[in-house]
């Protein structure tokens, strides 16, 4: 590709060729990535000829020829006899406006839903092609926050995206999280609002969305003023700006819709600049993105979700614990879905409260877990056994980092065993407490300065 852009840039001497309009300042003829070529000249036969003559002696000195039913070409401004020398002339197929490179549309206009049909369609595809049935709720989150936001964060950071396609994403989310299918779907474990708390461990909300796209959008607008080391911004400064300050430049009709977003967010640019400079000077997203959801309502419990090494599943139903939102049968019966909520292990009536840790059939389990971490604690209701939970996970200790990782195997593994004796599964005959201990020991042994720590617990 170096080779080839020099044989492009010969034509800057020869008089007969003419730049694009748009790119005569830069002498831009050329951008390529990886096996993707564009190619850019004035829509006269001359600069076409000389574009081909010069492909073309690449082919001859390398041995790669142009696939011509794989080209396409792209006019403006000319009548359809120039369009129709061309395609004879170069023998490529007739391109129209919107076209992708790398995956993003790139078009004159602004950009409109109809656009964005290929970014909820690719989306779609994601959810569908995973077995998807078969994924829990920890690994559709997984899915979501890995696969699903990178996607649409790869086309935030070069458009903005309309808020009729981020609610649109919202619902695909929402319902594949709470079904497991693409179909918009009512049914759900917990408010969808609920999933961005904490963000550690949660969906991806369409105020996070929104809130994202705005933070893409300064950076935008931060690598414009700052004038960044980039074609895109190079172009900006030559053709709209003009050696004029950006921050004080009056926005006009003439000028395309993405620049008329970004003279718009200059106000929210000023706003937030206190924020958006880190360490070295650099434009910092996590920074302005809390700062932007500094509102946001914060659970105490939040941090038990944070470098919590049990399983991903038994950390997911802890977080619908610690929201209220576990289907115990109390719940279930308010609903109307079942008659009878007493508890599986005993009469009384199941709660949450109730079944972590103050079941008698239960209560040992955590009292015995706990024994083997060297700590000596009655369990107390949910409410009350949450609080000191909290007070004893903080610091850096080793034995604040086990509490957490016990508390949540524990929990998960009291669930299960409640959903497999309500189903009428094959009922759990193992050693629940040794069990539990096998998973701490497991995923703590993972982590290289506990493992001293948890060697000494097993002796």
């Amino acid at each position: 590709m170096e080779y080839l852009t020099r044989v492009l840039l010969q034509l800057v001497n020869n008089p007969r060729f003419h730049y694009h309009s748009k790119c005569k300042k830069l002498k831009l003829i050329s951008l390529t990535f990886v096996d993707d070529l564009l190619l850019f000249s004035r829509g006269d036969k001359d600069s076409v000829d000389l574009l081909l003559a010069q492909m073309a002696y690449f082919s001859r000195s390398t041995g790669l020829c142009v696939n011509r039913n794989k080209c396409f070409i792209y006019t403006g401004g000319v009548s359809d006899r120039d369009k129709e020398t061309f395609r004879n002339l170069t023998k490529f197929i007739e391109g129209e406006l919107p076209f992708r490179y790398l995956g993003v549309p790139l078009t004159s206009k602004k950009l409109a839903i109809k656009h964005c049909l290929v970014l909820i369609d690719k989306i779609i595809h994601k959810v569908t092609h995973w077995n998807s049935k078969l994924l829990t709720y920890a690994g559709r989150v997984q899915l979501i926050k890995s696969v699903v936001f990178s996607v649409v964060n790869f086309w935030m950071q070069v458009l903005r995206l309309p808020k009729v396609v981020l609610h649109h994403i919202d619902s695909i989310c929402r319902s594949f999280l709470s079904t497991g299918g693409k179909d918009v779907s009512s049914k759900s474990p917990i408010a969808w609002n609920f999933f961005c708390r904490p963000m550690a461990y949660g969906g991806m909300n369409i105020m996070d969305l929104e809130c994202w796209n705005k933070v893409c959008m300064l950076k935008l607008v931060w690598n414009v003023h700052k004038k960044a080391d980039s074609l895109w911004i190079k172009w900006i400064h030559e053709y709209y700006l003009k050696h004029f300050d950006f921050l004080h430049m009056q926005v006009k009709d003439s000028q395309s819709w993405m620049m008329k977003h970004l003279l718009h967010s200059r106000l929210l640019y000023q706003e937030m600049h206190i924020h958006l400079t880190g360490t070295g000077g650099n434009f910092q997203s996590k920074k302005v993105y809390n700062a932007l959801k500094v509102n946001e309502e914060k659970p105490v419990w939040r941090h038990l979700m944070f470098g919590n090494y049990a399983r991903p599943r038994a950390v997911f139903i802890l977080w619908l614990v610690c929201n209220g939102r576990l289907a115990t049968k109390e719940r279930l019966k308010k609903f109307g879905m079942i008659s009878d909520d007493c508890c599986a292990f005993c009469l009384e009536k199941e709660t949450t409260n109730h079944l972590f840790f103050y079941c008698a059939g239960l209560k040992e389990v955590w009292v015995k877990v706990l024994k083997w971490i060297h700590v000596n604690h009655t369990p107390l209701p949910w409410d009350s056994e949450l609080d000191w939970i909290i007070r004893n996970r903080k610091g850096k200790s080793w034995r604040a980092s086990l509490i957490k990782c016990a508390v949540t195997e524990s929990i998960y593994t009291i669930w299960r065993m409640q959903n497999d004796k309500v189903f009428g599964h094959a009922s759990y005959s193992g050693n629940i407490e040794k069990d539990i201990i096998d998973s701490l020991v497991y995923k703590s042994w993972n982590v290289k300065k506990y493992r001293n720590y948890i060697a000494s617990l097993m002796v």
